[in-house]
């Protein structure tokens, strides 16, 4: 499979992936809204899965794995609603204004 034109598709896909994982990483780290520690292990994460997906399964390449499943579950768990009413507000009726 690795062999003539799809080798080179795999890897521009892979290049691809690995941009964007930095930038968008980058652009956690520069918000400062997302915990810092969390978003740099996403691109230390997430680039060494890429990189490590030609070598062959290894106690390493599931740490790998495990690392980047940390990471993506500690961005979630920072922008996951801590209480109920900050997923549904208050209902009023129509025509009453907030006060």
């Amino acid at each position: 499979m690795l062999e003539g034109p799809t080798r080179w598709a795999f890897l521009a896909s892979g290049m691809i992936f690995i941009t964007g994982t930095i930038l968008f990483g980058v652009s956690m780290l520069r918000s400062r809204v997302l915990p810092r520690l969390a978003a740099v292990g996403y691109i230390v994460g997430l680039t060494a899965l890429v990189l490590q997906a030609a070598w062959p399964e290894s106690l390493l390449s599931s740490a790998i794995h495990v690392a980047a499943c940390v990471s993506l579950t500690a961005l979630a768990r920072s922008v996951w609603p801590r209480t109920v009413d900050a997923v549904r507000p208050e209902r009023r009726p129509l025509g009453v204004a907030s006060s």
